[in-house]
C-alpha cells in the first residue's frame, strides 16, 4: 500500500499509514522501554500467569512486537528512516539461531518475538547491525573509563566517544 500512495501521490494517506507504523517502533529508549514494560504486563495478564485460568486465545510476544528484518526491509524500500534505529535496536539483542524462516511454528523464540528473519537483510544492513553490536558492547567500558588514563577531565565530551 505504502508504494501506491507514493506512486499516485496519495501523501496523507502515506503519512497516516507511516504513522501507524511509527508507532510500533518507538525513537527512543525511554519510549522502547516503555513498549517492552506494557508489552509483558499485556503478556503476564492475557496468558494467566496472573491468575489460575491461563486465556488460551492470548497473544505471545510475537504478535506484540513486530519483526524487524521486515521493518528495516520496509524502511528501506519504502523511505521511512525513523523507524530504523529501534528495528536495529530490537534486531541487535535478538540470537542469529532464532531465525523465523528456519522454525517458525516449533521454536520458543519464535512464539516470545524474539526470532527474525534473518535472510531478510541485505549485506550492508547485516554489516550494519554487526557495526552496532560492536558498539553496543563496547559503549559501558567507554562509560566507566571516561577520564581515567587522562590527567586531567576534558571540558566538553568529544563528538566521537
Amino acid at each position: 500500500m505504502l508504494k501506491l500512495t507514493e506512486k499516485y501521490a496519495f501523501n496523507r494517506f502515506r503519512q497516516n499509514i507511516i504513522t501507524q507504523i511509527e508507532e510500533g517502533w518507538p525513537c527512543t529508549l525511554r519510549q522502547w522501554d516503555e513498549l517492552e514494560s506494557r508489552n509483558h504486563v499485556t503478556i503476564l495478564l492475557s496468558s494467566g500467569a496472573l491468575d489460575s485460568h491461563p486465556d488460551p486465545e492470548s497473544p505471545d510476544r510475537g504478535a506484540l512486537f513486530p519483526e524487524p528484518t521486515s521493518a528495516i526491509r520496509l524502511a528501506r524500500e519504502c523511505n521511512i528512516p525513523t523507524i530504523l534505529p529501534a528495528a536495529f535496536y530490537h534486531l541487535s539483542r535478538l540470537s542469529i539461531d532464532d531465525d523465523w524462516g528456519e522454525v517458525q511454528g516449533r521454536s520458543k523464540a519464535v512464539k516470545t518475538g524474539c526470532a527474525a528473519e534473518w535472510s531478510l537483510l541485505t549485506t550492508d544492513d547485516l554489516r550494519c547491525l554487526l557495526n552496532g553490536q560492536a558498539k553496543l558492547k563496547q559503549a559501558p567500558q567507554d562509560i566507566l573509563h571516561f577520564g581515567v588514563h587522562s590527567q586531567e577531565w576534558p571540558e566538553v565530551c568529544s563528538p566521537e566517544k
